[in-house]
């Protein structure tokens, strides 16, 4: 029995809310029914190095030959720190920052030569990906921190296949410019 259109289109969208999880995604992925996935050298390093089908690491292309770098987005589950605008002593955040960077650059340079090159990537196209990957990184803080709203407008973009933006974005824009303002100590 195949049930009413209802329950089907309830069935089709329980099955792809769970292939589109992390968890769903990496699922296919190790059963080799996936052929490409969004990832951070660091999540490949955790995830992928014990499979047995072959995989490749690729940089998000450029958008056309004017830009004058890759640019690839870093996980919004690496860890990071923001300072606010509005910080009362900024001399004090800057010595507490220098203090736990001290060493940043010696632990950078073992993760990325120990760790991405020689156990993440399998072959040296991959681990020149995974470099390339590593040293055009840009953090995007309004996704990390959910200030805007903007990435859930993205979100509803991509799940309904309809171009909102305009409409979703012109509803928050006076509330994301304010937070935005309260963020960076704006007027």
């Amino acid at each position: 029995m195949f049930g009413t259109p209802k329950e089907i289109d309830s069935l089709i969208r329980e099955e792809v809310e769970k292939l589109s999880s992390p968890a769903g995604g990496l699922t296919m992925i190790y059963n080799g029914k996936m052929l490409f996935t969004v990832n951070s050298p660091h999540h490949i390093m955790l995830q992928h190095r014990n499979m047995e089908d072959e995989y490749g690491l690729l940089p998000f292309p450029k958008y056309d030959e004017k830009q004058d770098r890759y640019y690839s987005y870093v996980s919004q589950w690496y860890p990071t720190l923001g300072v606010p605008g509005t910080i009362e002593n900024p001399n004090r955040a800057v010595n507490i920052l220098n203090a736990m960077g001290y060493n940043s650059s010696e632990l950078t340079d073992v993760y990325v030569n120990t760790i991405i090159s020689e156990k993440a990537s399998r072959d040296e196209g991959s681990k020149q990906s995974a470099l390339l990957a590593l040293e055009s990184k840009f953090y995007d803080i309004d996704r990390m921190m959910s200030i805007t709203g903007i990435f859930t407008i993205f979100n509803k973009m991509t799940q309904n296949g309809k171009d909102v933006f305009a409409s979703e974005y012109a509803r928050i824009e006076e509330q994301a410019q304010l937070k935005l303002d309260e963020l960076f100590g704006g007027e």
